[in-house]
């Protein structure tokens, strides 16, 4: 009896013991699901607060105390505690070394840190433990290109879009590489792909108007900056990049109503007046543009494009005296200031300072091959003009030919067409070779295809040569629209032209359409009317009753038809026939 008694009061014990621990795992899973609540919410202190609580309790496997020390890391790293986020997944990793997810979150970490290098090896072990994981590629690729190993950086995010097709952000990765490697239309594709996929994602938009600011679109630049303003309303950098567009393109109005709004939203933004000085200055408002100046270099003691656009309003005010300080003090701050180092040029040289004009001129174009006022102004001062292009072997066409310019940049010109320049973008080191090249017909009169063979890319198999095709506008001063893949390997791109639009499914997987002409049911037919018609003045009007064609039908060729008939009309050729006939 004793005994049976005994094993009851050692079952209540073991019941009990079940029941604390349920309980304990229930307010343990609440806990971490408020914590994980206050993280998507931006609470992130609160989320410290409960993953800390959750650490606290007794009992917890190796593997479960190293997934709740990564959250806290996560939140730490938003909390900008880079090197308290690193304890946590430092410690984390001792505990469960075998987690994938711990080693790609410590290599972002490293990467915020400036320690690129690092956060490869990271990257590297959390790809060896997961073959298939698309964000440590697209995190790798990340520090690649920090690390200037573009070439790499290109193949892993590839390899990120393959994993993960629906994600944006390993699309806006690459197109910032290809951007960086002079290949603007190909970054392009890429911006657009990240923003059909999320078109809410502001930084698509402002990573695409960077690249229809280098192409000069600036009117599609400004229409995608507006885009971001709207996800992202509150942010000053927006209206400042598209203050920046419409300075470049002239419009200063405009340019100065963005940066007011910039300063609304941050009135701290030394930045904004520096920019917004210059602009005052380009319309010779000069007192305003010294005040802004003199706020945002107070806001900003080192902030040497201030110095810079400074000098180039005391240059436009002819105060060289006043100028000169302010360069050189733009010049100890950024020693490569391309504005300080023009308005130090052109002050030299009016100062018949020539030689030292000159190694200031040399300078700019060093840090900037494509400056043309340095290019002339080397010109003027000693004969030494840009250099010239070179005809490049690599053309398979009669009146083509490929020729590559002193910045090692490749293009397609023609002897028909004169004034037409195709950018060629080539991948890897081979020259572009021009293969074909096909005029379309009605209704894509006027518009050309140019295909060529622009290198080698990195495929799933290994590298494959690819061809891309340029299409141009002739019609519309010889406008390119866009350089599209045409193919890959052994892929084909499909291109679709039907009703006024080209359609371009690329190997990649990437659709583009283009409105190239007016479809056909759009186009109006010109009609001429009668004189008794709508527009036939008074007459027309009062018959007509105000209706499209005066009331009744009217002859919509009235010339032609009179000529048919007098081509009826036979001459006599003889004086019989005038008598007789």
């Amino acid at each position: 009896m004793r005994r049976l008694g005994s094993v009851v009061v050692a079952m209540c014990a073991i019941l009990l013991a079940c029941v604390s621990a349920r309980a304990s795992n229930t307010e343990e899973t609440r806990r971490l699901s408020q914590a994980g609540a206050a993280v998507t919410h931006g609470d992130y202190k609160r989320s410290v607060a409960l993953y800390s609580e959750a650490l606290n309790a007794k009992g917890l496997a190796n593997e479960r105390r190293a997934t709740i020390l990564n959250d806290r890391a996560v939140a730490y790293w938003r909390l900008d505690m880079a090197r308290t986020a690193l304890e946590d997944l430092n410690e984390a990793i001792k505990l469960y070394p075998e987690y994938a997810a711990l080693y790609n979150n410590r290599g972002n970490v490293l990467l915020g840190l400036g320690l690129a290098d690092e956060a490869v090896k990271d990257f590297d072990r959390a790809i060896l433990l997961a073959p298939r994981y698309g964000a440590a590629y697209n995190n790798r690729a990340g520090a690649y290109a920090r690390l200037g190993r573009r070439r790499e950086a290109i193949r892993d995010f590839t390899k990120a879009i393959r994993l993960s097709p629906t994600a944006a952000v390993p699309f806006a990765g690459r197109g910032r590489v290809h951007l960086a490697l002079a290949r603007p239309y190909a970054a392009l594709r890429d911006f657009s792909r990240s923003i059909t996929l999320d078109p809410k994602f502001g930084p698509g938009y402002r990573n695409r108007a960077s690249v229809q600011l280098k192409l000069a679109h600036y009117s599609k630049a400004v229409e995608d900056l507006t885009r971001a303003a709207n996800f992202t309303p509150n942010d000053p950098e927006v209206y400042l990049v598209k203050a920046k567009t419409f300075l470049e393109s002239g419009d200063y109005k405009s340019a100065i109503k963005d940066l007011n709004h910039a300063i609304g939203l941050n009135p701290k933004l030394s930045a904004a007046y520096a920019m917004r000085g210059l602009t005052l200055a380009h319309v010779e408002s000069y007192d305003d543009a010294l005040d802004d100046f003199g706020h945002a270099i107070e806001l900003d003691h080192r902030n040497a494009q201030a110095f810079a656009n400074r000098s180039w309003a005391y240059k436009a005010m002819r105060s060289y005296a006043l100028a000169l300080p302010d360069v050189e003090r733009a010049l100890k701050l950024d020693p490569a200031n391309i504005r300080a180092l023009l308005v130090r040029a052109e002050i030299r040289e009016l100062s018949n300072q020539l030689d030292a004009a000159v190694v200031d001129y040399r300078k700019v174009i060093r840090l900037d091959p494509g400056k043309q006022s340095a290019w002339k102004a080397l010109q003027r001062l000693t004969g030494e003009g840009r250099p010239g292009e070179k005809t490049v072997n690599a053309s398979d066409l009669p009146e083509w030919y490929v020729v590559v310019d002193g910045d090692g940049r490749y293009y397609a010109v023609s002897e028909r067409h004169k004034n037409l320049r195709v950018p060629l973008e080539v991948f890897g080191n081979k020259e572009p070779r021009l293969i074909d090249w096909e005029l379309k017909k009605r209704p894509f009169k006027g518009i050309g295809v140019l295909r060529f063979q622009a290198g080698v890319t990195e495929g799933e198999n290994g590298p494959e040569p690819i061809e891309y095709a340029a299409v141009i506008d002739l019609y519309e001063r010889n406008k390119v629209i866009s350089l599209e893949p045409y193919s890959q390997g052994e892929r084909l791109s499909r291109w679709a032209w039907e009703d006024g639009n080209l359609t371009v499914k690329g190997t990649d997987g990437i659709t583009k359409s283009f409105k190239l002409r007016r479809p056909y049911r759009e186009r109006r037919k010109v009609v001429r009317r009668s004189t008794y018609g709508n527009g036939g003045g008074f007459w027309g009007g009062f018959w007509g009753n105000g209706r499209p064609n005066g009331g009744f039908a009217t002859n919509p060729r009235p010339r032609r038809q009179a000529k048919k008939r007098n081509r009826r009309r036979k001459r006599p050729r003889t004086l019989f026939q005038l008598l007789f006939q």
